[in-house]
């Protein structure tokens, strides 16, 4: 009597439950028990794990050799995700039967709101009555890229005697922002200033970043309002310039304040004369140009408290004396020709100054239209100084003819105060161009029958005399063994028709069909690729377009029933019990995972939809 040997079950201790907080990072699971199932079955074993949720919980890493008696599995959840995920450790003693044991625990991922984020603060030093400080905010975050919380910045000073309250500039959800603040008047000391940024959430929802303000005492320099250019002719009478804006620089600084001015050129502008008492805020000054001189001089006027440091304050103007008026210029303007319907155009101005170096007069820059109706009245882009600008129009539309365009430059004196430059716009009545969209390369499965191909875009274009309207379309195959007759349906007045056309019967390869439109307005060429490719056992299926080869795999991707916008696919006739990851690609060059299981099996792609064509393939896991 003989006994049959029977292989024993391997063993694999049972796994706890684990609960994790979002972004735990990596975990590590300790396996344990781990045998043949008898003490005289020496079987190589195999261990594997796998996520029901791998977009929660990746694909763990077994760590495992047989045939010791424990091992490990590792795993990191993916960034700021949560959930619920069954992890299966399978131990494989690669015995006929019997031969399989799996354990089975769950990991729970509890959400978890992150802390939101700002940069530090630089600590700040600034002197007495300094002004408006602005203080840059950055690294404004929730804390998680998945979290998308209205942020909310405030900002409080330790000591709103020295600094008030600051205003804070932010718009949820920018990374950057600003606070600003203006040390009290005459004040000095030290503030600290808290910045906090809150998400709303209701725990580890706030951060706050504090930097301090020193305020120094400091003499403030006294002030001189800016004063402005002055030009004259040779020969003037006396002028008188007003000075405005004269202070010791703060309120509570009652220095005695000196004003002096200079000359740089005392050959064309004797030394000034200051009119000012003490204390006031305003004063004067007054010169006569030495008779018969023209030329440029400097004229600083100096304000002086008497302190030791921050003391002056300085502003100098330049007074040019003229021998004569010159006319301001504007360089010449070339004629234009446009089309009907052309749109804005944009004239470029350019040579536009005073007339001289030394008149820095305001320049007033204007456009007319001699024809409104054709050309409307353009708008001049011009600041005042520099020595170019734009003019801009619109032609009225449909509007054809010629118009004079002229451009004037003033300075506002009373005499030589301006030039002129003209030109003229010349509008052409042209066709509008016809137009066809492009067609998108076509891959289909031998014998795959009639198919369809939509054409829009259709524009024919309209003449310069209104001819009626024209289209036809033609449309070839370069390969008819492939694609012999390619017909058209298009309406006259729509903007879409058709391609229809039948593949040769067992006919494979690539055809190019090409498309013509001859219309008023042109001809439009427009040509795609079509790929016929044959059927096999051994391919997989592209979604979204008929079914392509692509290399066998290794083992047969079968289509299944499927749910609208879903595609389902079964793997089989590869090695039972083998486990197989099914790849995914548009364009058949780069493949990545989306699915891995052990055959036979049925694999749903539920995001199908989303892509205009995919392919897939079964391979065997790396090693």
């Amino acid at each position: 009597m003989s006994v049959n040997a029977v292989n024993s079950q391997p063993t694999l201790n049972a796994l706890g439950n684990l609960t994790l907080n979002e972004n735990a990072g990596l975990q590590t699971v300790n396996l344990s028990g781990i045998t043949s199932g008898a003490a005289n079955e020496s079987q190589t074993l195999t261990v594997t794990a796998v996520s029901s949720n791998p977009a929660l919980i990746p694909t763990p890493t077994v760590n495992y050799t047989s045939a010791n008696s424990t091992g490990s599995i590792s795993f990191s959840p993916a960034i700021n995700a949560s959930g619920i995920a069954t992890i299966s450790v399978t131990v494989n003693d690669g015995g006929a039967s019997n031969n399989v044991v799996t354990q089975t625990f769950t990991v729970a991922v509890n959400a978890v709101n992150s802390q939101p984020t700002l940069n530090s603060l630089g600590n700040l030093s600034i002197n007495e009555n300094a002004g408006l400080q602005t203080v840059n905010l950055s690294g404004i975050t929730s804390g998680a890229a998945n979290e998308t919380q209205t942020l909310t910045v405030t900002a409080v000073s330790s000591n709103p005697a020295l600094i008030p309250t600051p205003t804070v500039n932010y718009t949820s959800a920018n990374s950057t922002g600003s606070i600003s603040f203006s040390p009290a008047i005459n004040a000095s000391g030290i503030a600290t200033i808290s910045v906090t940024v809150n998400d709303g959430g209701a725990s580890n929802n706030v951060v706050t970043q504090t930097f301090t303000v020193a305020v120094n005492v400091f003499n403030q320099t006294p002030t001189l309002n800016p004063i402005g250019d002055l030009n004259i002719y040779k020969n003037a009478d006396l002028q008188t310039v007003s000075l405005s804006g004269i202070t010791s620089g703060a309120t509570n600084e009652i220095q005695t304040l000196t004003v002096t001015a200079v000359s740089s050129d005392p050959a064309l502008i004797p030394t000034p004369t200051i009119d000012y008492t003490n204390d006031n805020t305003t004063g004067t000054l007054s010169f006569t140009a030495v008779k018969n001189a023209y030329g440029t001089a400097t004229i600083t006027v100096t304000v002086d408290d008497g302190q030791a440091i921050s003391n002056l304050v300085s502003r100098s103007f330049l007074v040019t004396v003229d021998s004569a008026k010159q006319p301001p210029t504007l360089n010449g303007i070339g004629n234009l020709k446009i089309n009907k319907n052309a749109g804005l155009q944009t004239v470029n101005l350019s040579g536009i100054s005073s007339g001289s170096t030394n008149e820095v007069q305001p320049l007033t820059v204007t456009a007319v239209s001699s024809d409104p109706a054709l050309i409307p009245t353009p708008t001049v882009n011009y600041d005042g100084t520099a020595t170019t600008g734009t003019l801009s129009f619109i032609p009225a539309n449909n509007a054809t003819g010629t118009a004079t365009i002229t451009v004037t430059v003033d300075d506002a004196q009373a005499q030589s105060n301006s030039v002129s430059r003209s030109f003229t716009v010349t509008i052409n009545p042209i066709s509008q161009v016809a137009t066809l969209d492009p067609i998108s390369d076509l891959f289909l499965t031998q014998n795959s029958g009639l198919h369809l191909v939509s054409l829009s875009g259709i524009a024919p274009g309209v003449d310069a005399f209104n001819k009626k309207l024209k289209i036809k379309i033609t449309a070839s195959s370069s390969n008819p063994a492939l694609i012999k007759k390619v017909s058209v349906k298009h309406k006259k007045l729509e903007t879409t028709g058709t391609l229809k056309f039948k593949l040769m019967k067992n006919a494979v390869g690539t055809t190019t069909i090409t498309v013509t439109m001859f219309a008023n307005g042109g001809t439009v060429v427009r040509a795609f690729n079509v790929t016929v490719l044959a059927p096999s056992t051994n391919s997989a299926v592209l979604v979204a377009n008929p079914a392509v080869t692509l290399p066998p795999p290794t083992a047969i991707l079968t289509p299944a029933d499927h749910a609208p916008g879903e595609f389902a696919l079964t793997v089989s006739d590869g090695e039972t019990g083998r486990q197989y990851i099914i790849q995914a690609s548009e364009n058949m060059t780069d493949w990545v995972p989306v699915h891995t299981n052990t055959a036979p099996f049925t694999f749903v792609d539920t995001q199908a939809n989303q892509f205009k064509q995919r392919f897939y393939r079964s391979v065997l896991p790396v090693p």
